[in-house]
């Protein structure tokens, strides 16, 4: 537990622009290999494509669509799952309260995308999406939040979010 305050403590003290563009970097590779790697081990679980297909999301013919739908919809989960932490990661509390605030959100947040409660929806869909969740955290405050700053962190996250998921449905509709 303490390595994991340490760390979260680093978000706050980081000022190098380089070094903090290098975490974020590293970051989002970890998600990367963490999703990938969750998903290979768990193929069989959930079918995301026949799901995806199921409610006619065929990327290749809806695109502006789904862009669309996509923009908006993560632009509401950015607002309420990073917004609540602006409010809170610049007040004098503990570091393990904000920590513990980032994990509520992101379980919420891994929780939300969830089709339907079945065991393997949860198993396969919810740790990766939670773990997004508190990187996205991570980055939110690394890209400004810890200085006071809302909206250049959130259009950072908002536009990380949004690659991430055209990258995913872009390899679930080939």
């Amino acid at each position: 537990m303490q390595y994991f305050l340490d760390f979260f403590a680093r978000l706050f003290t980081l000022n190098d622009d380089r070094k903090k563009l290098a975490l974020i970097l590293k970051l989002l590779l970890f998600d990367l290999l963490f999703t990938t790697t969750f998903f290979l081990v768990f193929n069989g679980g959930v079918d995301v494509v026949g799901s995806l297909n199921d409610i006619n999301l065929n990327f290749k013919t809806n695109v502006v669509p789904i862009l669309f739908s996509l923009s908006v919809w993560i632009f509401f989960e950015e607002l309420f799952h990073r917004f609540p932490i602006s409010f809170f990661i610049n007040k004098k509390i503990s570091l393990k309260f904000k920590l513990v605030l980032i994990i509520i959100l992101s379980l919420i947040f891994s929780l939300l995308h969830l089709p339907s409660f079945g065991f393997w929806e949860v198993i396969v869909i919810v740790p990766p999406i939670f773990v997004g969740g508190i990187i996205y955290s991570f980055i939110y405050i690394l890209a400004g939040a810890s200085k006071g700053k809302i909206m250049v962190p959130f259009i950072v996250v908002y536009f990380i979010h949004l690659f991430w998921d055209l990258i995913a449905f872009t390899l679930t509709s080939i």
